[in-house]
């Protein structure tokens, strides 16, 4: 297990084995240099990703980049990482945006493999990406578990209002909620409609699907907590310094009032719904307005 805490002037990683002492190690990174570096990982990947742009020099940029972030992150851990069958991941700050699966290492002693001396971190082992190792425990316990109430549980197209009002005082550590999420202008998402539709005619005997008004942070709260898979096809929010208070859009309210939902879905809230299997349907996250007011009261 690697776990990370990012500080403002560097970055420690706490490597964990099944035998033996933790081992703390001192990366020399700091919070700002590490946010540019996944940043531009992270276009390179989009980029590479898009039939308009040419994959040559870009693939070899994308390969430069990856293994330039698996040296930094995984490097004094590197003979751990190699032999481990099984990698865990408990990411901090901006790293839990990181494509960790994409970072890149070399073959040992020069061996090729499809034709490339180097391979794909996922090539390696497999990766699970948790908040906390307490939840590590917890999936791997999942076999477990008696058998789900629902089979799914899905959300699409969720409605948006055209002009949205706030009464009350301020919700904490934001300000005009309202004013902001009508900012980001959440165009509506007919096509994920029929992705809903489509993906609970799968579970005929056990689904369910909200959608427009219906798709709202609400429902998602009074689901029963044995959900098999919970699907959500709708606007994502990204907040790029607390990565847990990013959101999915839900059915946003016309008006805000204080104690009641916003209609914003936050990763760190539905961590904690207990379902086997969560899926987020997002195109690329908005960022600009509300991860912005996040940031101002950060």
């Amino acid at each position: 297990m690697l776990s990370y805490l990012v500080g403002e002037e560097s970055v420690l990683v706490f490597a964990v084995l099944r035998r033996g002492p933790i081992e703390v190690h001192k990366l020399p990174v700091g919070r700002a240099e590490l946010e540019r570096r996944i940043e531009f990982f992270r276009d390179l990947i989009f980029s590479s990703a898009s039939p308009s742009e040419p994959r040559g020099d870009r693939a070899a940029e994308e390969v430069r980049a990856g293994r330039e972030l698996f040296s930094l992150l995984m490097g004094p851990v590197l003979d751990k990482v190699k032999k481990t069958e099984h990698l865990l991941i408990l990411p901090d700050g901006s790293l839990h945006l990181l494509p960790w699966s994409a970072l890149v290492l070399d073959h040992e002693h020069g061996k090729r493999r499809f034709g490339r001396g180097w391979q794909y971190l996922i090539e390696r082992a497999p990766i699970h990406v948790v908040l906390s190792a307490t939840i590590g425990a917890e999936l791997r316990q999942e076999r477990r578990r008696p058998r789900p109430i629902l089979d799914l549980a899905a959300f699409g197209d969720p409605f948006n209002p055209q002009e949205v009002s706030q009464t009350g005082s301020d919700y904490p550590n934001m300000t005009n909620l309202g004013a902001v999420i009508h900012s980001l202008r959440l165009s509506p998402l007919p096509g994920s409609r029929a992705e809903v539709t489509r993906i609970s005619a799968l579970f005929p005997r056990s689904s369910r699907i909200f959608l427009g008004r219906d798709a709202t942070e609400g429902q998602v709260k009074e689901l029963p907590r044995r959900v098999r898979f919970l699907h959500f096809a709708a606007h994502g929010i990204l907040n790029r310094r607390f990565p847990l208070d990013s959101a999915v859009a839900l059915a946003i309210p016309s008006v805000f009032e204080d104690g009641k939902d916003n209609g914003l879905l936050q990763a760190w809230r539905s961590s904690r719904n207990c379902v086997w299997r969560p899926t987020w349907s997002c195109c690329r996250p908005v960022r600009a307005a509300l991860a912005a007011k996040w940031e101002e009261k950060g």
